[in-house]
């Protein structure tokens, strides 16, 4: 980092590598909604059943229990990374 920029010698860091967007920005919804139930859950002082959210958001909430932080992270690397390349291509500095 210099002068404030960000710059990349390279957009891929010397080795290409697949992003799988969707599923970094799956598993981090997952995790939003496992916060906004747990959110809830501590407002109202009492645990939320399967019947009182739609069957999508109740199946992300379950799914975000097996979450791991690494995992989070993880998905979260992805994001910057494709952002970084796209970045890149488009010859912008960050």
């Amino acid at each position: 980092m210099q002068g404030g920029v960000f710059s990349l010698d390279t957009p891929f860091n010397g080795r290409p590598r697949k992003t799988n967007i969707s599923s970094a920005f799956g598993l981090i919804f997952s995790c939003f909604i496992g916060h906004i139930v747990a959110y809830w859950e501590r407002e109202l002082g009492e645990k939320i059943e399967e019947n009182e959210l739609e069957s999508l958001n109740w199946n992300d909430y379950q799914a975000s229990s097996n979450i791991t932080g690494a995992d989070y992270l993880g998905a979260v690397e992805e994001i910057q990374l494709l952002l970084i390349r796209v970045f890149y291509l488009c010859d912008v500095e960050i």
